[in-house]
Formats: C-alpha cells, sequence, structure tokens
C-alpha cells in the first residue's frame, strides 16, 4: 500500500475504489473523522512494517566489517589478532548463524525447495501430456493397424477367389486339350 501523504485524500480515494462514495458524501461526521483515524493508523502500521523490513535486512547480513563497525573496534585490530578477535567473531558468526532467529536460512530452503517441487511439477506435467500425446498416437496407429487387417484379409479373400478361378480355368483348359489330342493309332 502506498503512503498517502494527505490522509483525508487517501480516504476519499479508498472510499470512491471500495465503492463506498466520496469521503464528503458520508452523511456522519463522526464516520469521516473515524475513517480518517483507521487510515492515519493503518498508515502507521505500513510505516512500521517498512521500517522492520529495512531493519530486518541491515540486522540479517552478519559479517566480520558489520560487527568491527558496530562494537567501534577497528578492523585493523581484528586482522591483527586473527587468533583471538577474528576467530572470537568467526565462530560467534557461525553460532548466530546456525539459530536463524529471522528464519532467513529456513526461508531460503523454502524457496529453494518450492523451486525444485515447480521444476518436479513442470515434468510431471510434461509427462502427463506426452503420455496423452502417446496415447492418441497409439489409438491412431492402433486403428491404422485395424484398417491394415481389413484390408489383408479382404485381399486374401480375392486371392482365394482368383485361384480358385485359376484352378477351374486350368481343369477347363486341360479338358480342352484333351479333347483336341489325336490319337496315332
Amino acid at each position: 500500500m502506498d503512503i498517502c501523504i494527505n490522509i483525508e485524500e487517501c480516504v476519499n480515494e479508498n472510499t470512491i475504489k471500495f465503492g463506498i462514495g466520496e469521503l464528503e458524501g458520508i452523511g456522519s461526521l463522526t464516520v469521516q473523522k473515524q475513517l480518517v483515524k483507521i487510515e492515519e493508523f493503518l498508515q502507521d502500521f505500513c510505516m512500521n512494517q517498512k521500517r522492520l523490513s529495512e531493519q530486518l535486512k541491515q540486522f540479517s547480513k552478519l559479517s566480520i566489517s558489520s560487527v568491527s563497525a558496530g562494537a567501534k573496534v577497528p578492523r585493523s585490530q581484528i586482522n591483527l589478532n586473527t587468533n583471538t578477535l577474528k576467530l572470537y567473531i568467526e565462530n560467534r558468526i557461525i553460532e548466530i548463524e546456525k539459530k536463524d532467529i529471522f528464519n532467513i536460512k529456513k526461508h531460503e530452503r523454502l524457496k529453494g525447495e518450492k523451486r525444485e517441487l515447480e521444476t518436479h511439477l513442470d515434468g510431471l506435467r510434461q509427462q502427463i501430456v506426452d503420455s496423452f500425446e502417446l496415447k492418441l498416437r497409439l489409438e491412431m496407429l492402433e486403428s491404422e493397424n485395424k484398417r491394415l487387417i481389413l484390408q489383408m484379409e479382404s485381399r486374401q479373400k480375392d486371392v482365394q477367389k482368383l485361384e480358385e478361378k485359376n484352378s477351374k480355368l486350368r481343369k477347363a483348359l486341360n479338358e480342352q486339350n484333351k479333347k483336341k489330342i489325336v490319337p496315332f493309332n
């Protein structure tokens, strides 16, 4: 929500946007004042949320430099005393980050898991689409196969009829040839 500078203008815009009508059109002066008070509270609430968000960003980044600046211990002293100051700071940073007070690491882990699940879900969706396409292709090929089987059966019947006809014609030809043969006796 954007922060409006003039509270009454902001309330007026929102009442129009929400279908309530213009602020001055609201019959009760008490309700108008209450709307302004409500908006003031909501504006403060939003400002506090933004402030907390900025502070969260600031306090979630812990490093040797930020500890040095915050504790007002010169960085040069930390670098000179690597076995004490630097080691202490590094180990404390690790401990504090493990606690994950603001759940930043948990949030990042959950975001990573969500991305992973979305990727997996996309893969499953693609498999479903591929499976559906393969099913359609299979049905088409089965239909084509049935058509070809029927065509082959029809051709086999034609071949059988032609073989029968051929057999009859040969028989008739043999009979004709026997009649034409003249004995030499």
